[in-house]
C-alpha cells in the first residue's frame, strides 16, 4: 500500500526536508546524555539497507513533534501516540532512504553554505553562549548541529534536483482550481475599528467596576466632544496590543473578537463612536474607521497563490512516489 506522508507528520517532515528545521527546544526533549537516551540510542527502532535508527531518536522526534502540535492548539490525543509513531518512523526511514540517495548522487553541501545556516539560527539568540545552552538543552554539540545540517541540506538538494527541477503547473489548473473551490475565496463583510479599553480584573468587586464605568464614561464624553479619539486611546486606553496606535485594530470578520464587542462594531456608522460596551475584559468604547463589503476575491489577485499551492500539492504527491520508488529497492526492517 502506498504510504502517504499525512498532514499531521509531514508538516514537521517537511520542514526537516527543506532544511528549515532547527534544534528542538529542551521542553521537547531529553538530552542525549542522560542514561535513559542512552539506552534507548543502543536499542533499534528499525534498520535501513544496514544504517540504523535507534528507539531513541524516534523517542526524541516524537517528543519534538508532539510539543509542536500542542504549542499550535493540536496535542495529540494519547489513543492516537501508536499510530502516529508509527507514522513518525515510516516518515524517519523515508528520510533516511533520501539520504542514502543523496550519497549515491555524490551530492555534496559546502561547509560555508552550512556555517551560514548555523549563523543565521544563531542570530536568534542573544548570544553565542545562549546558542549553545540551546543546543545544549537540545542534546546536540555544535558538531552534531553540523552534521544534522549537512543531512538535511543534502537531501534537500536531491529533492531540488530529482522532484522540484521537474515539476510545472499550468495556469488552466489554477483557474479550474479557482472555480471549483469558491468558499476558499469568499471575503466576508469586514470592518476596521479603534477602541479605548478600561480594564476590570476578573475579582474586580463593584466599586471597582464603578470606578472603571466612570472614567469610560468621561473618556466618551471628550470623544463626543469632539477630541481626536486615537489621541485619547493612547493616553487613556489599558490595552497594550493597540494602545501605540491610537486603538487601531486593524480589520476584522464577524466571530474575531468577543461577541458584545463585535455586534457593536459592527453595528456603528463610520467614525461614530459607540455607547460603553462591557466585555470579559472591562469596559470599551469603540470607533469603526473603515469598511470592507463581503466579497470574492478576484482570481488574479489570487492567481500566484494558487499556481504555488498545486506546485506544492505536486511535489509532495511526487515525492511520496520517490521514496516509494526508494523502498522498493532497500532492504528495511522494523523492530517496534
Amino acid at each position: 500500500m502506498r504510504r502517504s506522508y499525512t498532514l499531521m507528520t509531514v508538516v514537521v517532515a517537511g520542514l526537516i526536508w527543506m532544511g528549515l528545521a532547527g534544534p528542538v527546544s529542551a521542553q521537547e526533549t531529553k538530552t542525549e546524555g542522560s542514561q535513559a537516551a542512552r539506552q534507548a540510542d543502543a536499542v533499534p527502532a528499525a534498520t535501513v539497507n544496514g544504517e540504523t535508527i535507534s528507539k531513541g531518536q524516534l523517542d526524541r522526534e516524537l517528543a519534538s513533534i508532539q510539543g509542536r502540535m500542542a504549542r499550535q492548539g493540536h496535542p495529540v490525543p494519547d489513543e492516537s501516540l501508536a499510530q502516529i509513531r508509527g507514522q513518525v518512523l515510516d516518515r524517519m526511514i523515508g528520510e533516511e532512504l533520501l539520504f542514502q540517495e543523496s550519497r549515491k548522487q555524490k551530492i555534496r553541501v559546502d561547509d560555508q553554505k552550512i556555517q551560514a545556516q548555523i549563523d543565521e539560527m544563531s542570530q536568534s539568540f542573544e548570544d553565542k553562549a545562549a546558542f549553545d545552552l540551546a543546543l545544549a538543552n537540545a542534546g546536540l554539540s555544535r558538531e552534531a548541529l553540523t552534521e544534522r545540517l549537512r543531512r538535511q541540506m543534502a537531501i534537500q538538494q536531491l529533492i531540488e534536483d530529482k522532484i522540484v527541477a521537474g515539476v510545472t503547473v499550468a495556469e488552466g489548473r489554477a483557474e479550474e482550481f479557482y472555480k471549483a473551490n469558491p468558499e476558499i475565496f469568499a471575503q466576508p463583510e469586514q470592518v476596521r475599528a479603534r477602541h479605548i479599553l478600561i480594564r476590570t480584573g476578573a475579582e474586580a468587586d463593584a466599586a471597582a467596576k464603578a470606578e472603571a464605568r466612570k472614567q469610560i464614561d468621561e473618556i466618551r464624553q471628550k470623544a463626543i466632544d469632539g477630541e481626536d479619539f486615537a489621541a485619547l486611546a493612547k493616553t487613556h486606553s489599558q490595552d497594550p496590543g493597540s494602545k501605540e496606535n491610537g486603538g487601531d485594530l486593524g480589520f476584522f470578520a464577524r466571530g474575531q473578537m468577543v461577541k458584545p464587542f463585535e455586534d457593536t462594531a459592527f453595528a456603528l456608522k463610520e467614525n461614530e463612536v459607540s455607547q460603553v460596551v462591557e466585555s470579559p475584559f472591562g469596559f470599551h468604547i469603540i470607533q469603526v474607521t473603515g469598511r470592507k463589503p463581503a466579497e470574492t476575491i478576484a482570481y488574479e489577485t489570487v492567481k500566484p497563490r494558487i499556481l504555488e499551492h498545486l506546485k506544492q500539492q505536486a511535489i509532495r504527491e511526487k515525492l511520496d512516489a520517490y521514496v516509494d520508488g526508494l523502498r522498493q529497492g532497500a532492504k528495511i526492517e522494523k523492530f517496534i
